[in-house]
């Protein structure tokens, strides 16, 4: 560093240092240099193969004088970067000997020295430092970040057995075998909940020497969870529905988790059943192990079901994994009434710090593992939503699919059951013994759609398109919900591209019509209006909208459940007089001298436009007690401190202003339409026909009945209570409940 350059105050270079790539210089094994009054002596630091990357930036004290010789210039190396916000300066010290890999030099004096000079908002680093390595880096000596601080102190699984601090698992007693078990369930379900596998099922040590766990029914058990763990990994990373947050995928260092093969775990699972269950036969029926024994023998049930299920799974015969899995869902309340039973555990049987000593060390954090009740409570629910995934044969086409996708993630399921739905409707070649084009084609068909559109060969690479876009679709719709916003507007975008072949397609299969039923391309747009109502509603239960944006979110909701309703009813309705013209044309050629007419058929309510009736009063009720409530002041306007409620419209709204349908709706059209006066003290809420929604094959029905009901009885209290001026004092705050639907709220008043 050059002395006679200008310093600014502090002893700071005006602007910023060169990096200088040309700067490399051999080391030379001479000792370290000294310098003059005001720098430090370093003895240097252990040196880096690239002496490129280690270029220093530590800032001269101020009034200090730089005395090194041509020799000391060539021979010091930088070290250290020290960065504020907009300055960067260097300090230069000399190199270590790199001929000799254990020569440390201690550079204490050199960082002591630059944090007495350092201001608040500098740091100090090598050149080649950058924000991965900040993510990644380890804090020495600190217990949550340091995998080997104090790891000597942590015994492993032969560590504990050779000092006798763990008893070898043939000397455990059926109460110990059973708590054992409990206990590994608790963590087992952990890992499900997306904590890793070092910090859950691998805390108990026996995992770690499966040879030597020789005991006859805790040996089975082991092997059959981890076998268990292994097939779910890999099934759960087929899906590829699952992100960081949901699920931990990596492996603790080792590959003890083939340790069986599936057959060879299906023969240890039925041996290890058929012998304890032989074993009780012997017993008397008084004797005081029995209830213990009957307690493990269900475990091993449980574990047994869990395992077959899932061995059945790799091999795509889903019919018999759902029948293990029923049994073991039959298991579960036997399994929760005896947990309080297993309380005893042999101390250092599970060490939750014993991630420091695998193969491949990581940091320590703590996890509170929940109790067996509670453990079995959250197989109970995961095993119940794979079971409704079962009883999905009964959904004829893609958009029942859908609608049950967006049924079952509103209850926030876990990743297996999120897994078990896309491997069995779209990782096969077949969903539920018809071929994806055809199920495609149902699906269009059910619109309906005259089947001389659909079962025209021109049609394949439409119904092509379609598979591959409702493939992405389930899996996206799989995702957790802040996963899945982020993908829907991407997802609605490639339904859009695929509106244009699909027009060109219409064209061809009717040209000589003056204005051609465009079949085809409405149901792609019925499917991205779909996904785009599914963006908007999710807002709500991800808690991204304040209640005074509620006004303007379902004006918004309500115009799109209305176009949707209003293109699904003209679409369909000209769908059923060209299909019964073409119908009859083939009756009339079949039966002509015929004039018996066989009695119509009484048709089923279309579930579709009932839901989307559904959708569409519910929503315009809100908006009108919403309207009502700002008329009254009782919704109070909150201010935009960083701009306007017309700068927040736009920002909410202007994703869908790329899409071709629905068209672009503008914030002067919202103040035009969105006419509060009109809901000022009367208040007549827009309610559903209760009798038509029952017909709606859900579980959610009752709910909405009475989310119905509530807001309507509520509005009908406050038009009455806001003429005689005594809202506040007989009602109370306004409260917004979302506990009965995710996406539409009750509307109630607390004190």
């Amino acid at each position: 560093m050059d002395s006679g350059k200008p310093k600014s105050k502090g002893g700071r270079q005006q602007g910023k240092s060169k990096r200088g790539k040309g700067n490399k210089h051999k080391p030379t094994p001479q000792a370290p240099q000294q310098r003059s009054e005001g720098t430090e002596q370093t003895s240097g630091v252990k040196p880096t193969p690239n002496t490129d990357v280690a270029k220093p930036v530590v800032e001269e004290p101020q009034g200090s004088t730089t005395t090194a010789t041509t020799e000391q210039t060539q021979t010091d190396v930088p070290l250290l970067d020290r960065v504020s916000a907009g300055h960067r300066s260097s300090r230069y010290v000399p190199e270590a000997d790199q001929s000799d890999p254990s020569n440390w030099m201690d550079v204490s004096d050199l960082l002591v020295k630059s944090a007495e000079e350092m201001e608040l908002g500098e740091m100090l680093h090598i050149r080649d430092f950058d924000l991965h390595e900040a993510m990644s880096a380890v804090d020495m000596m600190d217990a949550k970040m340091d995998p080997g601080f104090k790891a000597s102190t942590i015994l492993t699984y032969d560590e504990r057995i050779m000092l006798g601090l763990l008893p070898s698992s043939s000397t455990l007693t059926e109460i110990e075998v059973l708590g054992i078990m409990d206990k590994l369930l608790a963590c087992e379900v952990a890992w499900y909940d997306g904590q890793p596998l070092t910090h859950t099922v691998y805390t108990c040590l026996y995992l770690h020497n499966i040879d030597k766990v020789t005991h006859p029914w805790l040996g089975p058990y082991i092997k059959l969870l981890i076998k268990t763990i292994d097939m779910i990994r890999k099934f759960v990373i087929d899906a590829a529905v699952y992100e960081e947050e949901d699920f931990s995928c990596s492996l603790p260092g080792f590959g003890v988790l083939d340790i069986v093969t599936p057959d060879v775990g299906a023969k240890i699972a039925m041996d290890s059943v058929n012998d304890l269950t032989n074993f009780i036969k012997e017993l008397a029926p008084n004797h005081a192990n029995k209830p213990i024994l009957d307690a493990i023998l269900s475990r091993l049930k449980l574990r047994k079901a869990i395992f077959l299920a899932y061995k059945s799974v790799t091999t795509n015969t889903f019919g018999e994994a759902y029948k293990q899995i029923k049994q073991a869902f039959d298991l579960l309340p036997s399994i929760k009434q005896t947990c309080n039973i297993g309380q005893t555990i042999p101390d250092g049987t599970f060490e939750p710090q014993i991630a420091k000593r695998l193969p491949m060390p990581v940091p320590v954090r703590h996890i509170t593992l929940g109790s067996s009740e509670g453990a079995v409570d959250f197989l109970t629910r995961q095993i119940s939503d794979i079971l409704k995934i079962n009883s999905i044969p009964s959904v004829i086409n893609f958009q029942g699919l859908l609608h049950f996708a967006c049924q079952l993630s509103q209850t926030n399921p876990g990743i297996i059951p999120r897994s078990w739905l896309l491997h069995t409707v779209a990782c096969r070649d077949q969903v539920y013994s018809r071929t994806k084009m055809q199920f495609a084609r149902d699906t269009v068909l059910a619109l309906p759609t005259p089947p001389s559109r659909v079962n025209n060969p021109k049609s394949d690479t439409y119904f092509y398109d379609v598979d591959a876009l409702w493939c992405e679709t389930m899996r996206v719709m799989l995702f957790n919900q802040a996963r899945q916003r982020r993908q829907l507007l991407g997802l609605a975008s490639k339904w859009e591209e695929c509106q244009n072949k699909a027009l060109i397609l219409e064209t061809t299969l009717s040209p000589v019509e003056a204005k051609p039923a465009r079949y085809l391309l409405f149901y792609l747009v019925q499917v991205k209006l779909q996904v785009l109502v599914r963006y908007l509603l999710l807002g709500f239960p991800l808690e991204l909208y304040e209640p005074h944006e509620y006004l303007m979110i379902y004006w918004y909701a309500d115009y799109l459940f209305d176009f949707h309703l209003m293109q699904y009813t003209e679409c369909r309705n000209r769908a059923v007089s060209d299909t019964k013209e073409e119908r009859s044309e083939k009756i009339n050629k079949k039966n002509k001298g015929n004039k018996k007419k066989k009695p119509s058929k009484v048709k089923p309510p279309n579930l579709t436009m009932l839901y989307l009736t559904l959708c569409l009063h519910t929503t315009r009720g809100i908006f009108r007690f919403l309207a009502a409530l700002k008329t009254a002041h009782i919704l109070s306007d909150r201010p935009f401190p960083f701009g306007s409620e017309q700068s927040r419209f736009e920002q909410r709204f202007h994703v869908f202003s790329k899409f071709s349908y629905p068209p672009r709706i503008e914030y002067s059209q919202f103040c035009k339409t969105a006419n509060y006066s009109a809901y000022s003290t009367h208040l007549t809420h827009h309610n559903a026909n209760v009798t038509d929604i029952t017909q709606i094959p859900t579980e959610d029905i009752p709910k909405w009945q009475r989310l119905l009901v509530t807001n309507a009885v509520n509005a009908d209290l406050l038009s009455k209570l806001t003429d005689l001026g005594s809202w506040q004092t007989r009602l109370g705050n306004l409260h917004f409940d979302f506990n009965l639907n995710p996406y539409f709220p009750t509307i109630t008043f607390k004190h």
